[in-house]
């Protein structure tokens, strides 16, 4: 059910999720800047000998803060990671001849495969994909042959193997 309301929201050619995870992403970033601002607020207390005792005598030493908010912001930053990127690839094109709703149906069948790959099987099952598909939506008829080109990648780099956020060889 989760899969077939993800789907339908995708109709517009938006990702929803995406934006929320972009969101959380920038937040993260943020926050690490704002931890790594008060390190070095900390870094130029120790200068000052009445602000550094102010603080060892409340809380803790300076050198301990400005660690303890340097360390912060390397988690900060780790947690973030790299820019999130759509988990399902949004066609242009939402109808092809008379059927209507394709980019619906195939972020169906590409969360599907995603969440079969993850949690049953090793490989993708067109026929169960295809029967899932029918299953949720009714008025499209689904086979396996279909299911099967629309998860063949659409790019030149994608055929080669080739993955956009790939490391780079040095």
């Amino acid at each position: 059910m989760f899969v077939r309301n993800y789907a339908e929201s995708v109709r517009s050619g938006i990702d929803p999720d995406l934006r929320e995870r972009q969101q959380q992403h920038w937040r993260h970033l943020e926050l690490a800047k704002k931890a790594e601002e008060l390190a070095d607020y900390f870094e130029w207390t120790e200068q000052y000998s009445g602000i550094a005792n102010f603080y060892m005598r409340f809380l803790r030493p300076v050198g301990e803060l400005q660690e303890l908010h340097r360390k912060e912001a390397e988690l900060l930053r780790q947690r973030a990671g790299r820019v999130p990127v759509s988990v399902v690839r949004i066609s242009r094109q939402d109808k092809r001849g008379d059927r209507k709703g394709l980019r619906k149906l195939s972020a169906f069948i590409q969360l599907m495969n995603y969440f079969m790959l993850d949690w049953i099987s090793d490989t993708t099952d067109d026929s169960a994909i295809a029967l899932l598909a029918e299953i949720a939506f009714p008025e499209d008829d689904i086979d396996p042959e279909q299911v099967r080109k629309l998860l063949q990648p659409s790019t030149k780099g994608g055929r080669k193997g080739r993955r956009a956020l790939a490391a780079k060889k040095s």
